[in-house]
């Protein structure tokens, strides 16, 4: 079979094997023109790759004969030696496509974490397959129907159906899984990584594991630093980014910089005082972003025809312009800060642990400790911890058993959290143990450990069709009682982390990325780091009422100690909102109240109507509007920051 490679449209690279076309657009393509010779035939690669352990991987396989000369070339003697276990083999970011002439297949894989996107369709062509999903619908020929499962999800805020993309037939190949396909089946993905299969023993001296932490983290960013250009550093203040802007300038000071929003018209989100002391102190030149300046639509539409899929970033607009400024600067790569949240952890599911454990009075200690950085989300915060992460525990204790533990329990947390002490009596001593004595015969109404949510819109609000549809009712059900079941500080990481949410957010920003010339990383994404965190004791991320304890104690002397003692961090939904709502709400009312917009497909005109008038009434009445932030988890005060 002959092979040839062509340019194709909009900086695509296409290869032809015969009448198959086989497609990987990228900005920075490590491809084989003319392919290695494999034992059997050439092969043929084309991706989007930065690997960690390049060097080491040509140590191993010195003894080939081939000259590994480029990231494309390493990829394929892995693949000669391994095959598809070459990914277990493989650390970075990537999403490649190999073709093995000696068997006709195709292998594709993703990484572990998905940070490089991959797509595919089959149809009776072959497959397709790119890194970009506007040019892999481009390159079909024609827009696929709506998958109307992927858009319940979307509206919902649900993103753990992580192989679905609007469009019926199109799929995303998921993060840690691999792709093969020959021209007579059909494409085969499997899974060759878990987030935890690999957590270490980690011990419980809190001075080693946050000497660990440091060693991993800054070799982490020292990882991503490598670059042609200047390295960009997104810098908002909070923790994460001020992190990774003070471990980059132990290595190379003068390729940093950093760029920041700042708020003009949204005080109570100002961030400046902390940004100032991180630029300071790291002595790097900083530039300011005005997201006053930046059209929320605007920018909304040019990410949607770069990425090709919707997305729920409401803040795009200042992703996309320190993106831009940065290129315009020379940057190559952009240092970012995502998720170390989650990564290091607030730890808040501590406060699970000790409730299972019987450990009420650290659980109070704990509770009383937190809690001024959790009233961003409720006027009782106490209360709020304790329905959230100790409520349903108290009640399957008492449901199964009396005991000395639930009595003293219920008395504890009704004098420290002033719950009213007969009801907690009647509801979790006297009323379980009458029904177990079969002297009841009212049901038992369950606790939910995680508050009633499944999503942002109510079976009442969407159109029966719709429902039956995309199957939300058993979807939802799943999702919900995947989040209500978690009871461990580690069960909470790795549905944090391994949720979808983070996957999305991978996609769309390398696509915006792939727009403005530049290379996005994450230096909390790292593995090692990841599985490290997941192994450290729950008391390492939460303790005496400071969250993000590892991390905070690990930057001892490396980021600013403004920084390291904060308790809090500044509301961003204000500004979100009021660009939303002042930029283009009235525009939309206009085309939801339009006859023929497809809207009604999905919604139901009352609901709609009833939709638009809650948001006046919030519009009139700051306090309402404050409120129904903290009651939809919108406050942007997710712990210390």
């Amino acid at each position: 079979m002959k092979h040839a490679f062509s340019i194709f449209t909009d900086a695509s690279l296409i290869r032809q094997a015969g009448d198959r076309f086989l497609l990987l657009h990228t900005s920075d393509v490590h491809g084989s023109a003319l392919g290695q010779e494999g034992a059997n035939g050439p092969l043929y690669t084309v991706g989007s790759v930065r690997l960690d352990n390049a060097d080491e991987l040509k140590a191993q396989m010195e003894d080939d004969a081939n000259a590994l000369t480029s990231l494309d070339s390493v990829i394929q003697s892995a693949y000669q030696r391994w095959n598809d276990m070459c990914v277990d083999h493989l650390q970075g970011d990537y999403a490649f496509g190999l073709w093995d002439d000696s068997k006709g297949e195709l292998f594709c894989a993703r990484d572990r974490l998905g940070i490089r996107p991959l797509y595919y369709h089959r149809n009776s062509e072959g497959l397709w397959f790119s890194n970009n999903l506007r040019v892999l619908l481009s390159s079909v020929g024609y827009l696929p129907e709506v998958n109307k499962k992927r858009a319940m999800q979307f509206l919902q805020g649900i993103e753990s159906e992580s192989s679905l993309t609007f469009f019926e037939g199109v799929f995303r190949l998921p993060a840690s899984h691999s792709l093969r396909y020959s021209t007579s089946g059909e494409p085969a993905v499997k899974r060759y990584w878990h987030l935890g299969q690999d957590i270490p023993a980690v011990g419980d001296n809190l001075d080693e594991n946050v000497e660990r932490f440091r060693e991993l983290f800054i070799g982490s960013v020292r990882k991503r630093l490598p670059s042609s250009g200047p390295v960009a550093i997104e810098l908002s203040g909070g923790h994460d980014s001020s992190a990774i802007c003070a471990s980059a300038v132990r290595f190379d000071k003068t390729r940093l910089k950093t760029y920041s929003a700042v708020f003009p018209s949204n005080a109570e989100c100002d961030e400046s005082e902390f940004i100032d002391s991180v630029v300071e102190e790291a002595g790097v030149h900083n530039v300011s972003v005005n997201t006053d300046t930046l059209s929320v639509t605007d920018f909304y539409d040019q990410s949607i025809l770069a990425h090709g899929d919707c997305h729920h970033a409401a803040n795009i607009r200042i992703v996309m312009r320190i993106q831009e400024l940065a290129s315009a600067d020379s940057c190559s790569v952009i240092l970012n800060g995502v998720d170390g949240d989650n990564v290091a952890s607030h730890g808040l599911y501590r406060l699970a642990e000790l409730a299972t454990q019987g450990d009420w009075e650290t659980f109070i200690r704990e509770v009383k400790a937190v809690a001024d950085i959790y009233e961003a989300f409720d006027d009782e915060p106490e209360v709020g911890l304790y329905n959230k992460f100790g409520k349903a525990i108290l009640k399957e204790k008492t449901d199964r058993a009396l005991s000395i533990e639930s009595i003293k329990a219920v008395f504890l947390l009704s004098k420290h959290f002033g719950l009213n002490r007969k009801s907690m009596v009647k509801q979790y001593l006297v009323k379980p143990t009458l029904r177990r004595w079969g002297l009841l015969k009212t049901p038992n109404k369950k606790t939910t450990q995680a508050p009633a949510w499944q999503g942002r819109y109510s079976e009442d609000e969407l159109t029966q069709s719709f429902i039956a549809e995309s199957d939300h009712v058993n979807f939802s059900k799943a999702h919900y009682n995947s989040i209500k079941s978690i009871r461990t500080e580690r069960e909470a990481q790795m549905f944090a982390l391994g949720n979808g949410v983070l996957e999305a957010y991978f996609e769309y920003t390398h696509s915006i990325s792939e727009k403005y010339g530049v290379e996005t990383r994450y230096p909390f994404m790292d593995v090692e780091l990841m599985d490290f965190c997941l192994g450290l004791p729950a008391n390492h991320k939460l303790d005496n009422g400071w969250t993000r304890l590892i991390l905070r104690a690990s930057m001892k002397g490396i980021y600013p100690e403004k920084i390291r003692t904060r308790r809090g961090k500044s509301n961003l939904a204000a500004s979100i909102g009021n660009a939303v709502t002042g930029q283009c709400f009235a525009d939309l009312k206009s085309a939801a109240l339009d006859a023929d917009e497809e809207i009604w497909q999905y919604f139901k005109p009352a609901s709609v109507v009833s939709m638009i008038e809650r948001h006046d009434a919030l519009e009139n009445d700051p306090l309402l509007a404050q409120k129904s932030r903290r009651k939809s988890g919108q406050s942007g005060a997710s712990g210390a920051g």
